[in-house]
């Protein structure tokens, strides 16, 4: 499911929607060391992410509402969050 682009960078393709994919994904980076994890996101996040940040070491969110025919708001997040690096005993 990975593609190595060399002893040092493996590709993990995104499957949006899928609880089998997230599950093994899961299993994949909590099974492995890596040294930096790079997570592709919306472009609408670009700016609030960046924003939250530049805010670390304080937790924030990065929110976007989605645009729905029904009458509850529905909402996208991210949360930022200074997390323990895998190497400390905390992978996330």
């Amino acid at each position: 499911m990975f593609f190595s682009l060399s002893k040092k960078i493996e590709i993990l393709p995104i499957i949006h929607g899928s609880g089998d994919f997230a599950r093994v994904a899961r299993q994949k980076v909590l099974s492995s060391h890596f040294d930096c994890l790079a997570v592709s996101i919306h472009p609408s996040f670009k700016n609030s992410v960046e924003t939250g940040i530049r805010l670390l070491p304080s937790i924030t969110i990065a929110s976007l509402e989605e645009e729905t025919d029904g009458e509850m708001d529905v909402f996208s997040f991210v949360p930022i969050d200074p997390c323990p690096g895998a190497d400390k005993g905390t992978p996330w």
